[in-house]
């Protein structure tokens, strides 16, 4: 049996016809490769952001609730610490008044009852700070 040139010719088209689907097939599949490797990598980084915004979530959580105790212990104290600070003013007037009364005392310009009642008062008022 003897192939024709036509023959031949038509073979050697199917066959080029072949080669360039496998071809066309084969640069599909490798962009079809490439895609997957890119989608896949852009996964993995948004994984990896998901995790460290959870962390960074709960840090802030952590240190809003720090922060929050921190402000709550200032403000129980800083009434207590006015309260003090308003006491150690009244004693030092009072102290200073009686030094005051006292040195007039000398001088015989105040009566002994107004002393009393001052005296009386300065005791009364430190027994109650």
């Amino acid at each position: 049996m003897k192939v024709t040139l036509q023959e031949q010719e038509g073979h050697l088209r199917a066959k080029k016809m072949k080669c360039e689907v496998l071809r066309l097939n084969l640069a599909k599949e490798k962009e079809c490769r490439a895609e997957e490797e890119r989608r896949i990598k852009v996964t993995e980084q948004l994984e990896a952001s998901w995790t460290r915004a959870e962390k960074e979530e709960a840090a802030f959580c952590q240190l809003k609730e720090e922060t929050t105790n921190n402000l709550r212990l200032r403000e129980e104290k800083c009434p207590r610490g006015f309260v003090m600070w308003e006491v150690q003013t009244l004693k030092w007037l009072k102290l200073d008044s009686l030094e005051r009364l006292m040195g007039m005392k000398v001088n015989e310009a105040v009566g002994h009852k107004q002393l009393v009642r001052f005296v009386n008062s300065f005791s009364s008022n430190l027994e109650e700070a």
